[in-house]
């Protein structure tokens, strides 16, 4: 039984050697940023709710802003612009109302990310060597659901300074499986979507698997840096995913449609 301990503990040190899941930002002046994903199609709208987040730490800032940044699905920044923010109050951005304007001078796609950098460190942040991060509220509207359905930034994904951003995800030794926390229900639909928070372009195979763990379907795909990619679900069969890569964490967010009733959450 120590043999097995020793064995297991260092085998567990083996996959955290310079294998963070976060790294810590080159520059302590840095703006964090979950990479959020941003969809726009006909049955689709995406939506942020923006925090001055700033002001609770301190009331005395005026003129705060966030500069937001978009990306396409294979990564590639294709607008920014800033928005000003009101101390003590949260603002909805519709994200699609942005987008729409943008398709009218270029292609863009349905799916991509978007980071969300504060413009000032208060601090008393900076005392504790700490960092500004956003990772809040995005919402999805889709069809006619009356409602829309919340989802919270995943991780500390990408730090901005000095106009240069630098991705704090790194890529495992190993390949890893990531087994997806949650029992597929065969009769819905599920849009798996995947963001790369590394810097370099991965290789990412998708497994479903039926009740008794036997293979229903395998497909690879590659994800660039910042980029995201989608897998659709729908099959009378399915009941469980594997996604395996070099990502240190291929925790997807996980889109389930049942007609028009959406339920979106991180697996």
């Amino acid at each position: 039984m120590a043999i097995l301990k020793i064995l297991s503990k260092a085998n567990k040190k083996l996959w955290q050697l310079g294998q963070p899941l976060i790294k810590k930002p080159k520059y302590s002046q840095s703006q964090i940023s979950d990479l959020f994903i941003w969809r726009d199609a006909l049955n689709w709208k995406t939506f942020f709710e923006l925090i001055n987040v700033p002001s609770i730490f301190d009331n005395n800032i005026e003129n705060s802003k966030v500069k937001i940044v978009f990306f396409k699905d294979n990564g590639e920044e294709f607008f920014s612009d800033y928005i000003d923010l009101i101390a003590n109050y949260r603002q909805k951005i519709d994200i699609s109302k942005i987008l729409i304007n943008i398709k009218k001078k270029q292609s863009i796609g349905e799916i991509g990310t978007f980071a969300v950098f504060h413009s000032h460190t208060p601090e008393i942040i900076l005392k504790l060597g700490s960092y500004m991060s956003e990772c809040g509220y995005v919402s999805y509207k889709y069809n006619k659901a009356p409602l829309n359905s919340y989802v919270h930034g995943n991780f500390e994904a990408i730090a901005y300074y000095n106009n240069n951003f630098e991705m704090l995800s790194g890529s495992s030794i190993f390949k890893r499986k990531y087994n997806l926390q949650y029992s597929l229900n065969p009769l819905k639909l599920y849009e798996i979507l995947l963001t790369n928070i590394s810097n370099k372009i991965h290789k990412v195979s998708f497994l479903v698997l039926d009740i008794n763990c036997n293979k229903i379907i395998k497909n690879t795909f590659y994800i660039e840096s910042k980029g995201s990619f989608i897998f659709k679900i729908k099959n009378s069969k399915a009941k469980r995913l594997i996604i395996e890569s070099r990502l240190i964490m291929a925790r997807p967010v996980v889109f389930e449609i049942n007609k028009n009733n959406l339920n979106v959450f991180h697996g």
